[in-house]
């Protein structure tokens, strides 16, 4: 796009875009730019499960989002949680340049460029009550072959937060991917939810954190772990159709 746009998030919080072109990242992924000009459905449905995942946490945290793409998820974050300190790392300059446009003024928020692959193996990366990571192509099965993200959620869950929000993207095709884990003889059950139950145990097992509630679509599951033992989990379902509930353009 080549002009400003302007959308509500939540149907409350006005965001102003600048113009700006998708990217492409490591590892073949996309800028946000590309789910604001060509997807803004999924991002609409994404942002409502961030703020149903937050919505019962207090204000006043210190919150760290590694992944800050354009800042629908941080612009939601900062107006329900007022994090007393919220730090957003992204990689993308245009992402960055976006970021900082968005919270100018804001003197809890810091914005700043960074890898986040760089940032968790460094000795002294941010640490606080909070993480929301909105991993580029996270499968549960990398993490399990590859230890794809485990470095980085070894770091983050190292640093005992209250809570640990993150995507999932083994909702998109889920039978297929619940096809290859039974292959494998692992318990994942035959439904969208057990998936999830089988998930928070693993987390648990090699984390030491379980999930707690998990909001979910089609194509996604964002889930909030937390350092309790696997329990009941609270769902949301978010339909198709509802997107323009979490992200319009006006």
């Amino acid at each position: 796009m080549d002009e400003k746009t302007n959308w509500v998030i939540l149907n409350k919080y006005p965001f102003e875009l600048l113009p700006g072109e998708e990217t492409v990242l490591p590892e073949g992924v996309k800028s946000y730019y590309h789910y604001l000009n060509e997807e803004p459905h999924e991002t609409g449905k994404n942002v409502q499960g961030i703020a149903w995942l937050i919505r019962d946490m207090p204000q006043g945290l210190t919150v760290v989002d590694p992944y800050g793409g354009v800042g629908v998820f941080a612009v939601a974050i900062n107006e329900i949680l007022k994090p007393a300190q919220f730090l957003i790392g992204e990689l993308d300059d245009g992402c960055v340049t976006q970021l900082k446009h968005t919270f100018a003024g804001k003197n809890n928020v810091k914005v700043f460029k960074a890898d986040a692959r760089e940032m968790f193996a460094a000795p002294n990366y941010p640490t606080g009550d909070l993480y929301v990571c909105d991993f580029p192509r996270f499968t549960l099965r990398r993490l399990q072959k590859e230890d794809r993200w485990g470095p980085e959620l070894r770091a983050m869950l190292g640093a005992k937060p209250r809570a640990l929000i993150m995507s999932d993207g083994s909702a998109h095709l889920n039978h297929f991917v619940r096809r290859a884990f039974k292959k494998l003889g692992e318990p994942v059950g035959d439904t969208y939810e057990d998936f999830v139950y089988y998930a928070s145990s693993y987390f648990h097992q090699y984390f030491g954190y379980s999930i707690a509630a998990c909001a979910y679509h089609g194509n996604c599951f964002y889930y909030r772990l937390e350092p309790v033992e696997p329990s009941q989990i609270e769902f949301l379902r978010l339909k198709s159709g509802s997107y323009k509930e979490g992200l319009k353009r006006v």
